[in-house]
């Protein structure tokens, strides 16, 4: 997807429109997947949780949000971007007639010691851990 460097912020912003047309055709992918079966969308979509393009797509594709409200960034930190959003989603959607809930937080936020003995970040991104749960 679009650069996580440059925010996505107004409709007519180059990376929205880029966003907004890969986040189009991810909905027509989803839309041809049954009902029957449960979908999950997972990772860096490189738009902020917050964004116009992303509530459109969750809307158009028929998903819900595991982590909506949560405004802790995914990606992290640096003197260059002290503030970055949250990059990282979990996107679900039930199967006909099941019930799908779940819960995400973030791991590997820390530095982890390297089999050479360094200390070093395992991504410039958290990882999120979810655990989701179908029932009927």
């Amino acid at each position: 997807m679009t650069r996580k460097s440059v925010p996505v912020v107004s409709p007519t912003n180059r990376y929205t429109r880029i966003a907004a047309a890969e986040l189009a055709r991810l909905t027509g992918l989803i839309a041809a997947i049954g009902p029957s079966l449960p979908v999950a969308v997972v990772g860096d979509l490189n738009v902020p949780r917050n964004s116009a393009a992303l509530a459109d797509f969750v809307a158009a594709a028929g998903l819900r949000d595991i982590l909506a409200g949560d405004t802790r960034p995914t990606y992290r930190p640096t003197p260059r971007w002290p503030s970055p959003p949250a990059l990282d989603h979990v996107l679900v959607r039930a199967a006909a007639g099941e019930t799908l809930t779940g819960s995400a937080d973030f791991v590997f936020q820390d530095k982890v010691t390297l089999g050479d003995g360094r200390q070093a970040y395992l991504s410039d991104h958290y990882g999120v851990q979810a655990q989701l749960i179908r029932s009927n």
